[in-house]
C-alpha cells in the first residue's frame, strides 16, 4: 500500500464517540501496563526488541496509547499515518523487528476485548486494526518518509 492509499484508508476511519473516549482514556494506563506485562514475560521477547529495550518498550506501548487517545478525539489521517509511520521505523532502526509488532497488536486486541465494553471496542478497533493490518507499508520508508510531520 503506498502513501496515498495509508491516508485514504486512514481517513475513512470513524472516530470513536465522546463515550467510547473517555472509557478507552479511563483504562489506557492499565491497558498499557497490562500489554508491558505480557511482552515481558515472554522468552523471546529479547529477540523481539532488538536485545535489552524494555524501558523503550514500555514507554513506547504508553506513548502509543497516549496518541491514540488524541487521535480518537482529533482525527487526522495523515497526522495518524506519519506518527505511525515514524513510530514503526524509529523502533525499527532500535532492533524491534516487524515480529514483535504482530504480536503487540494481537495481544493489545486481546486485552482491549478483556477490558472494554462491547460498544467501545467496536468503535476503537477499527484504528488498531489499520495500524496491524498495514505493518509492513508503514515500516517502509519508501511509502512514508518525508511526507508529513510525525507527532512530538
Amino acid at each position: 500500500m503506498r502513501h496515498r492509499e495509508l491516508l485514504t484508508a486512514a481517513a475513512a476511519l470513524r472516530p470513536p464517540g465522546e463515550s467510547a473516549q473517555r472509557e478507552f482514556s479511563a483504562v489506557r494506563e492499565r491497558v498499557g501496563d497490562e500489554l508491558a506485562l505480557r511482552l515481558r514475560r515472554r522468552e523471546d521477547i529479547a529477540r523481539l526488541i532488538g536485545g535489552d529495550n524494555h524501558r523503550l518498550m514500555e514507554h513506547n506501548i504508553h506513548n502509543m496509547l497516549r496518541f491514540m487517545e488524541r487521535i480518537f478525539a482529533r482525527p487526522d489521517a495523515g497526522l495518524f499515518v506519519s506518527t505511525a509511520a515514524w513510530s514503526l521505523q524509529a523502533q525499527s532502526a532500535q532492533g524491534f523487528r516487524r515480529e514483535y509488532w504482530s504480536l503487540h497488536f494481537g495481544l493489545l486486541a486481546d486485552i482491549l476485548r478483556e477490558t472494554l465494553s462491547t460498544r467501545t471496542l467496536f468503535e476503537t478497533r477499527p484504528f488498531l486494526t489499520f495500524l496491524s493490518r498495514n505493518l509492513r507499508a508503514l515500516g517502509d520508508p519508501a511509502n512514508t518518509a518525508g511526507r508529513h510531520r510525525a507527532a512530538g
